[in-house]
């Protein structure tokens, strides 16, 4: 799996997506994405440190990478950065 800093991960299960460090304890996987027109950076996390990032494009190829990969972790957690239009409100809705 990710292994950008060695000591980070140690993966005792990956055919059920479990991500454990090396006493077995389950850590949290984080997925944050920052979405532009036509490309998103993607972040993983492991219990809050930066263990992989990437760039995808926004079409089937990419989407489906990304899938690929959220499919290899035990419920993933999804963030996406909120900027932008689409995360201020609406003056009609305050």
């Amino acid at each position: 799996m990710w292994d950008a800093k060695r000591r980070v991960l140690k993966i005792k299960s990956l055919k059920h997506g479990i991500i454990q460090d090396k006493r077995g304890n389950v850590m949290r996987a984080v997925f944050g994405m920052d979405v532009s027109k036509t490309s998103s950076e993607v972040a993983i996390l492991v219990n809050g440190e930066k263990v992989h990032g990437y760039t995808i494009l926004n079409d089937a190829i990419g989407f489906n990478r990304l899938l690929g990969d959220l499919k290899t972790v035990h419920n993933p957690e999804i963030i996406f950065e909120a900027t932008g239009v689409y995360s201020r409100a609406s003056s009609g809705l305050s």
